[in-house]
């Protein structure tokens, strides 16, 4: 007679599966580390780059790596007038604009110019708290060369799609080397 220890299997592929995604996203973390972009000048922060570990959510196995700071969103998306507008590809920007992150004197649609803001506090892009007089509130300050807009590149985003088949890959190769022989078990005729 033979058996299946389902349970076994159950428990030991789920395990093989949560170490491929771990040591998956760990690559995949170093290889954002790597290609992340400088920040353009000494006074914004750099990307921080968060790897969290795989975990078992249901039938999933999830694991996250994540391009975490202001310089992340920038140079991923573009700024100003050059900002990714197409929601697809910049799926938060319309939270950003109806955000207190968006300057209030710039109009609310997707490509518009950097303007100044009005007098005020307020957090910039990067959580640093400023000031503004508000003397050039409303005006076009791309016009003016004091704030030149960047063209995103969508490098993280880059990384994720040339690993997509990696990443099938590594999956088949690691049910390919999972012992299934194990979880078949013999046993005489009752």
């Amino acid at each position: 007679m033979l058996r299946f220890d389902r349970e076994g299997f159950k428990r030991d592929i789920i395990i093989a599966f949560q170490k491929a995604v771990q040591d998956f996203t760990a690559k995949l973390a170093m290889e954002a580390e790597a290609a992340k972009p400088a920040p353009p000048s000494p006074g914004i922060p750099s990307i921080i780059i968060l790897k969290r570990d795989a975990e078992v959510i249901g039938w999933h196995i999830v694991g996250q790596v994540m391009a975490v700071g202001g310089w992340a969103v920038a140079s991923e998306f573009g700024t100003g007038s050059l900002m990714e507008t197409n929601s697809l590809n910049n799926p938060a920007l319309s939270r950003y604009i109806a955000s207190e992150l968006w300057n209030p004197a710039r109009p609310r649609t997707p490509g518009a110019p950097i303007v100044g803001r009005p007098r005020g506090r307020y957090k910039d892009l990067f959580g640093r708290d400023k000031y503004t007089r508000g003397t050039a509130a409303g005006r076009n300050l791309e016009n003016k060369n004091r704030y030149k807009p960047i063209k995103g590149t969508a490098w993280f985003r880059a990384i994720f799609k040339l690993n997509q088949v990696r990443f099938k890959r590594h999956c088949i190769e690691t049910l390919k080397m999972f012992p299934m022989h194990k979880y078949i078990i013999s046993s005489p005729n009752s």
